[in-house]
């Protein structure tokens, strides 16, 4: 992005421009990381032709786009060094020459010409697997208010012109694009040196361009992610100390350009990470930083939220297998035509693996649960139960939510000779607390919101048990399916938080399994070991909307979960008193690469 524009036809120009407006106004494991852009993107294009820095920021510190590809362990090398970063300083949408209009500007390949070069490097097809961004039209802006009588049109021009290569890219099969806006040039110190109203003036004439972008990528149907860098900035100069920053009007450098500044021509050692600004326009080490962590939040909110419609499958699991021992310990002390009630709660441990951009989850699942049931005859058991759960889970990076289920379930087990079949129906309401971690340039913005979900579930299980004396054996088939709704909402944080629709999660898993059971009069230990595999492909995304750019909604692939994982569970029934049966019990969900999920149980029931 050039920042030599002449300041003694700046007001006069953007002045003109604005009348003439008047009168005729992108879950993921990327394969890569490929951007197109100008000198905010630039990671060294001119490296090798000046005789120190090379990048438009203060050297050697990193420019955003090294910092979100290191963060999915890729690299932004320049393009011309084999990279793909194709981004170069001076670069305007699809015009020429660059700006500033000298070397090494003047020749900046165009942001359509870099794409341009990038399909032809893939045979005209683009990576669906990859990440993307286009960042440009700031140089179309600074060329505009240098060529007042034709700026009004040559800024549509542009505005159209990135609209359509964003469009090709896309229809190239890019899948996931980030679309940053413009920033406040407004109120950079280039911005500031023109002026109060001509900095008023420039700031409406960058808005504007921003608002032809997304209003045209809209009408296109053009799906892409919006990252709002002008709202983003406006803040930080707005509250500087928020983002750890104490000058946001001076530059760090004392050379012309940031293109040269080092370390050693900074106006203080610290300048790098405490001015916002390297030059007049571009941003210092901690101003890209800001933008990459701002850029990271974009991504990863939507993962992070999709949390929500995973861990009540975990949850209802728990309670059912809880459900179904206590059935079966229940048709072990129950007389025929015995009534009892009962009670038992249970804890565990519930953690998964941060998966691209989802974050990882810790945390510890509790439930009770109280039901009363009746054997009506010798083969039959039917019950009823209520549940409350609760779990906590501590995102990986940083944040956490808590969800909390009330559940109604009805069960019933029927025996016939070694046969038997049983079945657990559960409905659930589930209230969400959700406190999401947000680090900007090592600043706390966390934002969070509330809402509500159900999950509706249904287990059936049959199987044989074959006897010798007190031991019970036998194989098991089983069937569960569940349906989870988490209700749409919307974060606290205007800036750093988004919208969120409504997720729907459906699971149907088969087992298969072995189970052995002794009784010894007054002490029933058991075991159970299934092998599950979930026949759902476990393909969704959750839609979100910025709360600043709301007219872009996107969508985000969620990770899949693992689909094939084993039970184990064991434990044991004890008969305390007359009618009255202690149970106690381990389980664990192995063999899943990216989630660990044990817990135990006991309880107590007492027959009338």
């Amino acid at each position: 992005m050039g920042s030599f524009c002449k300041r003694a036809s700046a007001a006069t120009a953007v002045a003109a421009v604005l009348a003439l407006s008047a009168a005729g106004a992108s879950a993921g494991d990327y394969s890569n990381t490929i951007f197109f852009g100008d000198s905010l993107t630039d990671s060294g294009t001119f490296r090798s032709v000046v005789p120190v820095g090379g990048k438009f920021t203060t050297n050697p510190g990193p420019v955003w786009a090294e910092n979100v590809a290191s963060a999915y362990g890729k690299t932004a090398t320049p393009a011309v060094s084999g990279g793909t970063d194709y981004a170069v300083g001076g670069a305007r949408v699809s015009q020429l020459p660059g700006v500033p209009a000298t070397a090494p500007t003047a020749t900046a390949t165009p942001v359509r010409n870099q794409i341009t070069n990038y399909l032809a490097s893939t045979g005209g097809r683009a990576d669906p697997n990859a990440l993307y961004t286009v960042w440009g039209g700031a140089n179309d802006i600074f060329a505009a208010l240098a060529s007042p009588t034709t700026a009004q049109a040559a800024i549509t021009q542009a505005a159209t012109d990135l609209v359509g290569e964003v469009a090709r890219l896309r229809a190239a099969g890019a899948q996931t694009i980030l679309v940053p806006t413009l920033p406040d040039i407004g109120v950079t110190p280039f911005g500031r040196s023109q002026g109060a109203t001509a900095a008023a003036q420039i700031t409406q004439l960058v808005s504007g361009y921003n608002q032809l972008v997304t209003l045209g990528l809209g009408n296109a149907g053009v799906s892409i992610i919006p990252v709002d860098t002008y709202a983003l900035l406006r803040d930080a100069v707005a509250n500087p100390a928020s983002y750890g920053l104490t000058n946001v009007v001076g530059t760090a450098c004392t050379t012309s350009s940031s293109l040269l500044c080092t370390s050693a021509s900074l106006v203080t050692p610290t300048a790098a990470q405490s001015y916002l600004f390297a030059d007049g326009v571009h941003p210092t080490t901690a101003g890209h930083r800001a933008i990459s962590d701002f850029v990271l939040n974009v991504l990863s909110a939507p993962g992070n939220v999709a949390r929500l419609a995973e861990s009540p499958l975990h949850t209802r699991d728990r309670v059912i297998s809880l459900i179904q021992a206590q059935a079966a310990a229940n048709l072990w002390t129950r007389k025929t035509g015995e009534s009892g009630a009962w009670i038992v709660g249970g804890v565990g441990r519930l953690s998964s693996d941060q998966r691209g951009d989802q974050a990882g989850t810790r945390g510890t699942p509790l439930n009770v649960s109280v039901g009363i049931d009746k054997r009506f005859t010798e083969n039959l058991l039917v019950g009823v139960a209520g549940t409350i759960s609760n779990y906590k889970g501590s995102f990986s990076t940083g944040g956490d939510y808590k969800q909390r289920e009330y559940v109604a379930s009805a069960y019933g087990v029927y025996r016939v000779g070694g046969a038997y079949v049983s079945g657990v129906g559960s409905f659930g309401f589930a209230d969400y607390d959700l406190r999401r971690g947000v680090t900007i340039n090592g600043t706390d913005h966390s934002t969070g919101g509330g809402t509500e979900g159900v999950n509706a579930s249904f287990a059936a299980e049959t199987g044989y048990e074959f006897a010798s004396g007190g031991l019970t054996h036998g194989p098991l088939l089983g069937l569960r399916y569940q349906h989870v709704s988490v209700e749409g909402f919307t974060e606290d944080s205007s800036l750093f938080g988004f919208s969120y629709r409504e997720q729907n999660r459906n699971a149907l898993v088969g087992s298969v399994g072995y189970q052995a059971a002794y009784d010894a009069g007054s002490l029933r230990p058991y075991a159970k070991v299934t092998l599950n595999r979930e026949f759902t492909d476990g393909n969704r995304s959750i839609t979100v909307e910025s709360k600043s750019i709301s007219t872009l909604a996107y969508s985000m692939p969620v990770a899949k979960s693992d689909r094939t994982w084993i039970n184990a569970s064991a434990g044991a029934s004890v008969k305390l008193a007359e009618s009255v049966t202690g149970t106690l019990g381990l389980d664990a969900r192995l063999g899943e690469q990216r989630v660990r999920d044990f817990g135990a149980f006991a309880g107590v029931s007492v027959g009338f």
